[in-house]
């Protein structure tokens, strides 16, 4: 039985890691209309609505940091751990 599941989350994971590879779309695309992050998938957020940016590095990993007038309009959007890290 737990080889099973084994196979399922693992096989999953790879099927997921695969797309991802093979998707050559943007996932950050910035333009006169505001920032759009596929990757949260909180929809494009207009330049009306940002008050700062500043860069953020955790473990050697550098990330765009956004102060939004209105958080909770966009981390409300994410689910799951995608909230956590909007």
């Amino acid at each position: 039985m737990a080889g099973w599941l084994s196979i399922i989350f693992f096989g999953g994971c790879a099927l997921v890691a695969i797309a991802q590879i093979i998707d050559s779309r943007p996932r950050l695309i910035i333009d006169d209309e505001g920032i759009l992050d596929r990757t949260l998938r909180v929809g494009r957020i207009p330049w009306s609505e940002i008050q700062g940016a500043y860069i953020r590095t955790i473990s050697g990993n550098d990330f765009i940091c956004l102060e939004v007038r209105c958080p909770e309009q966009y981390i409300g959007e994410a689910k799951g751990i995608k909230q956590a890290l909007a």
